[in-house]
């Protein structure tokens, strides 16, 4: 429907009903009217005008897909730093701040998000070790949870799990938007299905906030792909759970190193850490190539092991979840 307002008032017409009808019980819906997402000032001002008019609509949704143009790979930073500093550009360019605004006071949310590589010149090799590759499995991830944590969405959504590739109008094929290579002989899954599945286990109870303190490193990310640029792009994201249960506090920490080429060690102060009543499990995704993918045969798959003390070295472009118990 193209007209934003008559599209809000066909679903504040629909929830209404819902809402008046005998038996309903609106407390346990989610109401939901879709989106566009862009730092256009036309999308601005249609999701605005769609969503004033969509009353009765609980939640506004979202679709803030990564790297819709690749035009440069000729080298690993060109191809992957960009994709890896997506997010946090996409925070600072406004993007979800408008998004934000127009949703409150009600709830904001995303209904589908991966990678959308179908414009650009980039070759076809380029967009073959781009969209499966494990870069793509950090930055999504990393784009849902940096959601979460600075923009109110609750409810976020990959798209999707089936589809081995798409073909563009250009005549290239990209390999979206499943996030398995197939579901039948081989079961390989892409690093995006086992980031998503990774983070996923360590999502439980409540978000708590985590604090950087120390070196905070960053790296320049010059204008490339999709148009992201930043001067100070930083290395490091964080995210932290708690979940209360029988047996004590469950706690999670979900760390990305987003640099190509750093290292990084970090310390860990938490409650009880270092005093918990199981070991401290870590769980990880990680190739010393960005590009690796699970394509043609299994090349990232996750490692996990225990640690004894409170440091832990983050490689470069990784994934690492620590776990404990109170």
């Amino acid at each position: 429907m193209e007209d934003p307002l008559a599209y809000g008032d066909y679903a504040a017409y629909i929830f209404g009903v819902f809402r008046q009808a005998v038996g309903a019980d609106a407390s346990r819906f989610d109401l939901v009217v879709n989106a566009q997402t862009s730092a256009d000032a036309w999308v601005t001002t249609r999701n605005r005008q769609l969503f004033v008019a969509a009353k009765s609509a609980d939640t506004l949704a979202i679709a803030p897909y990564l790297m819709h143009r690749v035009d440069h790979a000729d080298t690993p930073a060109e191809l992957f730093a960009p994709l890896l500093a997506e997010p946090e550009f996409f925070e600072r360019n406004g993007v979800m701040t408008t998004a934000n605004t127009i949703a409150r006071p009600r709830g904001l949310a995303v209904y589908e998000v991966n990678l959308h590589s179908t414009d650009g010149l980039a070759s076809q090799a380029a967009l073959l070790r781009l969209t499966p590759s494990l870069a793509a499995g950090l930055a999504v991830t990393d784009q849902i949870l940096r959601m979460k944590r600075d923009s109110r969405v609750r409810d976020a959504m990959v798209f999707g799990l089936p589809q081995f590739e798409f073909r563009r109008s250009d005549g290239k094929h990209v390999r979206l938007w499943g996030s398995v290579v197939d579901m039948g002989p081989t079961m390989r899954r892409r690093p995006l299905f086992l980031a998503e599945s990774l983070v996923n286990s360590a999502v439980r109870g409540d978000m708590v906030r985590v604090a950087l303190s120390g070196p905070d490193p960053t790296h320049a990310v010059p204008s490339g792909n999709d148009g992201v640029a930043l001067a100070d792009a930083h290395d490091l994201d964080a995210f932290g759970f708690r979940e209360v249960r029988s047996g004590g506090k469950r706690f999670s920490l979900i760390l990305y190193n987003l640099s190509l080429t750093a290292t990084h060690t970090v310390q860990v102060a938490a409650p009880n850490h270092g005093r918990s009543v199981k070991p401290i499990r870590w769980q990880r995704l990680w190739n010393a190539d960005p590009g690796a993918s699970n394509e043609d045969a299994v090349r990232i798959k996750p490692e996990s092991g225990q640690i004894t003390s409170d440091r832990i070295d983050l490689p470069p472009c990784s994934l690492t979840v620590l776990e404990w118990i109170e």
